[in-house]
């Protein structure tokens, strides 16, 4: 979600004034990665899952930083804008509405494959049932804990 805003904003811009990557196909990866190690609950497979969500949670938190820094370089009037104003203002509406909740979600995702604490106070969402007591990663089966 962040990506396609950030590259809306970017198609608004100067050339060369945002340069947006897109880390479909990396985060696509680290996905089946994390399902193939959930197949086995060998140690090995645990480390190789845990590996995968840091690599995972690092993609997302540096499209979450390159996010911060646009609305930063909007917010400061640094951004050159040879589009639709409108168009760019919307988008950094959606960045400044998401990134938070995102950023919480990345928290949140942390603590149970670090710290090993499955219980979130105030969890907003599992992007993944981690499994790490059991039973396989039901990734892309998002659920909302209430």
């Amino acid at each position: 979600m962040l990506s396609r805003s950030l590259e809306r904003i970017a198609c608004e811009c100067q050339i060369g004034a945002l340069e947006v990557v897109n880390h479909t196909r990396a985060v696509k990866h680290r996905l089946l990665e994390i399902s193939r190690a959930a197949k086995c609950l060998t140690q090995t497979n645990q480390q190789r899952r845990r590996d995968s969500y840091q690599k995972l949670l690092a993609l997302t938190q540096w499209v979450v930083r390159q996010a911060s820094e646009v609305m930063q370089r909007w917010g400061t009037g640094r951004m050159k804008v040879v589009g639709k104003l409108l168009r760019v203002e919307t988008q950094i509406g959606q960045l400044r509405h998401f990134v938070p909740w995102i950023e919480k979600v990345i928290h949140q995702t942390q603590q149970p494959v670090w710290g090993g604490d499955t219980h979130v106070e105030d969890q907003l969402l599992s992007l993944f049932d981690l499994g790490f007591t059991g039973g396989s990663a039901n990734i892309g089966k998002s659920r909302a804990v209430g």
